[in-house]
């Protein structure tokens, strides 16, 4: 636990060994409140549970199964469909943004737009594979398998 300047209080969800912190989201949150945790922990990184909003998860599957085909160096240029503003709201974020589908082993990072000077101009967004277990060994930790219940 730490307090700012104005005496607010922050507790990171994980805080690794080289002073990493990770936010686990699984809930909606205030661009306001996302952007002022970034600016107290400046080194962090937020994990988006997408099991959060089944609307969500649907639509960045769907997208992510179109798009896979194309990947180059684990960068996929993924199609958006329905109404959705999922990325759109993680697009303002100053620290890395990866989306969670709880499949296995795969998270995918925000990287931007594939064309297009604003967002309303977008035909895909870019997002790149990153594993879980290269993801907590680069912060020093040590990945172990889940096991079944």
């Amino acid at each position: 636990m730490q307090f700012d300047d104005s005496g607010e209080k922050h507790v990171a969800d994980v805080r690794t060994a080289n002073g990493m912190v990770i936010e686990f989201q699984h809930s909606a949150i205030t661009t306001a409140e996302a952007r002022s945790r970034e600016r107290f922990y400046k080194k962090m990184m937020w994990i988006v549970d997408l099991h959060r909003n089944p609307n969500e998860f649907y639509m960045f599957k769907m997208g992510l199964e179109f798009a896979l085909s194309g990947m180059r160096d684990g960068v996929v240029g993924m199609p958006w469909y329905g109404r959705s503003k999922l990325l759109h709201n993680w697009s303002w974020a100053s620290v890395p943004v990866l989306f969670d589908l709880r499949m296995g082993d795969d998270l995918w990072l925000f990287k931007g737009f594939e064309k297009g000077e604003t967002i309303e101009h977008v035909d895909r967004y870019l997002v790149k594979h990153i594993s879980k277990r290269a993801l907590i060994e680069k912060n020093g930790g040590t990945y172990a398998e889940r096991q079944a219940d």
